[in-house]
């Protein structure tokens, strides 16, 4: 009897010592204090220690103590977050946050994330009294969501050590998305992934620089061609790629010299360029790239139709004339143009097969994958060109023709990601034409902005880095990757 006693008293203190562990384990996670350590990384989890959110249909009412935050685009609602991020190892580096949601009220297209520009009250936000958001970048997006589950939001652009951090929820489409809040069952949570390594490993000495853009000048807008002229001039010793659509409106020779020479002509001695489709037909008066030629005179490499490659550090770089694709016919009527069997994705596959480079970079105007409401949709040489470019174990493309900054996960021709072998995108249409606002955005899309500016990319002996530069406000993005 003693006996049978003493055990049920040891079962009983296990199972006390258990709850204890558990009740300190979900406090430790509301105030965001877990971590987890592995090897040369740190993952903690946050809890939002504010929460709100606003609608228009009564714009006086807060709802900073409610169970549920929602984003809507009609009746609008938006949602705020805070999260107060500390205890991250002294010297490490963010690589990885997941804002990380609990479902209860599904749609077909969940909200995106935004920095917060100005202050909030999570007791006394409204409507009318919301603070204002970046209205350009939406660094986060959720696409389906279900009913009861958790599902993550990669906003690591937005989390960059230790400190206090506001995201906006919002969502333009009418089927709007619900969530528990703070002060729900499933609190909100911000996972955090650091590299401890304190001291990262330099770039090698053979390091490359590039800057580009394309979607240039214009008439209409010489001031913002000139404010991403100044960012290049700011990098002297940088190869500047000029993707396409580089003289507005139909890349005529006058239009170069008058558009283009006073802004990025200044830099066309360290010019690679590459035609858009404004080069070929952008107006009534096709110039079928004439105009483009006789600018860049040799650098334009007319003797193969435009189509060029050469070695950058330990890189190759491909440059591809897809401007001559932009309609069904060459200009003679004679065959579908940039198929796979076109002259330039033949030389193309040649090319690729005859440099044994470890990284490969390839740019031109238009883009396989994108979420700009003005050119949405994938043209099938651009697709063509991709399915080559992944055989070929290319790891960037640079394009334009969308007037955005946006920036895909590694993915592969049928638009997946493919973090073994994949491709990453990034389409810099943000020269100075005109600005594209977002459309329906596109799976594995990671960053999208709506301004103007370059990207800088340091390329070396095995992976490279990447800078997005605006040429005014607070945006940015940068990260790095590995070669295949």
């Amino acid at each position: 009897m003693r006996r049978l006693l003493r055990k049920r008293i040891v079962v009983l203190a296990v199972l006390v010592a258990v709850a204890l562990l558990a009740i300190a384990c979900k406090e430790r996670i509301d105030k965001g204090l877990v971590q987890r350590a592995d090897a040369a990384t740190t993952t903690s989890t946050f809890g939002p220690v504010a929460d709100a959110y606003v609608s228009a249909s009564t714009p006086d009412t807060s709802y900073g103590a409610t169970t549920q935050i929602n984003a809507d685009g009609d009746p609008a609602k938006i949602s705020y977050l805070r999260f107060d991020v500390s205890g991250l190892p002294s010297g490490s580096t963010v690589i990885s946050a997941k804002l990380r949601l609990y479902v209860n009220n599904a749609t077909s297209d969940g909200p995106g994330a935004r920095n917060i520009n100005t202050t909030w009250n999570e007791n006394t936000v409204t409507w009318n009294t919301r603070p204002s958001i970046d209205e350009t970048a939406i660094v986060g997006d959720l696409g389906a969501i279900t009913l009861g589950r958790w599902v993550e939001m990669d906003v690591t652009p937005m989390i960059t050590g230790n400190g206090t951090f506001n995201i906006a929820l919002t969502q333009p489409h009418t089927d709007g998305s619900g969530f528990h809040s703070r002060e729900g069952a499933n609190k909100p949570q911000l996972i955090v992934t650091t590299n401890d390594n304190v001291t990262p490993p330099p770039l090698p000495d053979t390091t490359a620089k590039i800057v580009a853009a394309g979607d240039i000048a214009s008439s209409g807008n010489l001031a913002a061609s000139q404010a991403t002229a100044k960012l290049v001039s700011a990098r002297p010793d940088a190869t500047v790629l000029a993707i396409g659509d580089l003289a507005y409106e139909a890349g005529t020779l006058t239009e170069f010299n008058n558009y283009y020479k006073p802004s990025w002509g200044a830099f066309k001695s360290r010019t690679n360029p590459v035609p858009g489709n404004h080069e070929y037909i952008g107006s009534t008066t096709k110039q079928y790239g004439s105009g483009y030629f006789n600018y860049f005179g040799a650098a334009a490499h007319k003797e193969n139709a435009g189509s060029y490659s050469y070695d950058l550090g330990a890189w190759h770089v491909v440059a591809l004339n897809t401007g001559q694709c932009y309609g069904a016919l060459e200009v003679d009527g004679t065959r579908a143009r940039c198929g796979p069997v076109d002259p330039m994705i033949v030389w193309l596959k040649n090319d690729l097969q005859a440099h044994t480079n470890m990284c490969t970079l390839a740019y031109f105007h238009h883009p396989r994958f994108s979420s700009s409401k003005n050119q949405p949709s994938a043209l099938p040489w651009a697709k063509t060109l991709y399915r080559e470019l992944y055989d070929g174990n290319a790891d960037v493309i640079l394009n334009g023709h969308s007037h955005n900054y946006e920036r895909f996960a590694p993915m592969n021709p049928d638009g997946q990601i493919d973090d073994g072998r994949g491709i990453r995108e990034f389409i810099v249409g943000t020269g100075g034409r005109s600005i594209h606002a977002l459309g329906t955005k596109v799976a594995g899309s990671q960053v999208f902005y709506g301004g103007y500016g370059i990207l800088e990319m340091s390329l070396g002996d095995q992976g490279y880095s990447w800078s997005f530069v605006p040429t005014s406000g607070t945006f940015t993005d940068s990260g790095g990757g590995t070669c295949h």
